[in-house]
């Protein structure tokens, strides 16, 4: 089973999003929007999993604890970095030391079970759009001057992160929630 653990966005956040995709849309051709019900912000993706290992880490995660973390969507970027784009995300601001207080919790959790982790620094962001095939590097440009009129987006208190499993559909990922872990206490 393929797994990831994300932060559940409420409803508001999501609606800000896909207003933010809207304004993008009509500009981009080869781009694929970010369905409303998969927009989500991930903490670590796990990929391919035993299902005999999910008691493990559902038990490890429940160790994780941590606080609440206010957040918003604060920008658009574009991944990689640099040349060819192939995502259009929305970054996140807000708590950030304890959002990557989190992450790092529960990388560490994760890395202890045995799954890789993960090389590149932690970014906050939900992917909005992804390429297919890559959009040239001005994209960037036109994905700031586009989207500078949506940020920030509306604050919210993450009360918990989720264990999430994805199946891949020709109609795109299927998430199916298997495990809630509150913070704050």
């Amino acid at each position: 089973m393929r797994l990831f653990i994300a932060i559940e966005l409420p409803q508001l956040v999501k609606d800000h999003l896909t207003s933010t995709q809207s304004l993008l849309e009509p500009h981009l051709e080869r781009a694929s929007m970010t369905r409303d019900h998969a927009l989500h912000v991930t903490l670590k993706f796990l990929g391919e999993a035993d299902p005999s290992q999910l008691d493990a880490i559902w038990e490890s995660l429940s160790a994780v604890g941590g606080s609440t973390v206010e957040l918003s969507a604060t920008h658009g970027e574009c991944f990689p970095e640099r040349g060819s784009v192939r995502i259009i995300a929305a970054g996140f601001g807000g708590d950030l030391k304890r959002l990557k207080a989190l992450h790092a919790a529960v990388e560490q959790r994760c890395v202890f079970l045995g799954f890789r982790r993960e090389d590149r620094p932690y970014r906050p962001h939900v992917t909005l759009v992804r390429a297919r095939p890559v959009l040239p590097p001005a994209t960037r440009k036109l994905v700031s001057d586009l989207t500078a009129p949506a940020w920030p987006g509306p604050t919210f208190v993450a009360e918990r992160f989720v264990l999430f499993q994805s199946r891949l559909t020709p109609q795109g990922s299927q998430y199916t929630k298997l495990h809630e872990f509150p913070l704050g206490g």
